[in-house]
């Protein structure tokens, strides 16, 4: 049986994400997305955008390694 890679909690045998986990993955990928975006188009504002993401892991009960997976995941993105 898989877990889910938000909570960490039994999924389902193919499943890696509950329905209600995948929006809190969701949402949170958008709200990394947007303050690298911040932080690179007003690098005055750098230092806000890294407080923001710093401060965004506390409100979701993902995992420490999840969390940065998913901030190299929306990193690597923007690189590209």
């Amino acid at each position: 049986m898989a877990k889910c890679i938000v909570c960490g909690k039994a999924a389902g045998p193919f499943n890696t994400l509950h329905k209600t986990c995948l929006s809190i993955y969701r949402n949170t990928e958008t709200y990394l997305q947007e303050k690298f975006s911040l932080g690179i188009q007003e690098p005055a504002d750098l230092s806000e955008a890294i407080e923001a993401i710093e401060n965004c892991k506390p409100s979701t009960p993902f995992s420490d390694s999840l969390f940065k997976e998913l901030l190299i995941k929306v990193w690597s993105n923007h690189a590209d």
